[in-house]
């Protein structure tokens, strides 16, 4: 079930990106906020199988599969200049829904509940300044020449 779903998420966020991207892009803080609020509660309820989605990592990947595609398209067509519109915003909403994923495999990973995964540690580790690094605020603190 959750592959359909997955599919699905890959075939709404575009249309939503093409639709919406002002929007998007207007109230992301928003956005921000409320996928922060479903990771913590997927985090907190995590054995509800309402959440499976979330902490299985498929809605994050949705998200960040977007994202990564959105740089092949040609930079000219009104398609893909919505999506450069929205990259920034679904890259923070994808890797705070990955959160989850990492956070709970982790914990069982170090209970010894599943095998220990060097590779989705280390994508997880270097996602973390690429997120950091998307805040418009941080990228002002950090000056055109630290970026």
């Amino acid at each position: 079930m959750p592959t359909y779903f997955f599919l699905i998420n890959l075939m709404i966020l575009p249309i939503l990106a093409y639709f919406f991207a002002a929007k998007i892009h207007k109230w992301s803080i928003y956005l921000f906020t409320i996928s922060a609020i479903v990771a913590v509660v997927s985090i907190i309820f995590y054995e509800n199988p309402l959440f499976s989605y979330i902490n299985d990592g498929f809605l994050g990947l949705s998200y960040l599969i977007i994202v990564m595609i959105t740089g092949a398209f040609n930079k000219n067509t009104k398609f893909a200049k919505r999506l450069f519109m929205v990259r920034k915003e679904y890259s923070i909403i994808g890797f705070t829904l990955i959160i989850p994923h990492g956070l709970i495999f982790l914990y069982y990973s170090l209970i010894g509940s599943v095998a220990f995964e060097w590779f989705g540690i280390i994508s997880f580790v270097v996602m973390i300044p690429l997120f950091i690094t998307s805040y418009h605020f941080i990228k002002k603190k950090m000056g055109i020449n630290a970026w």
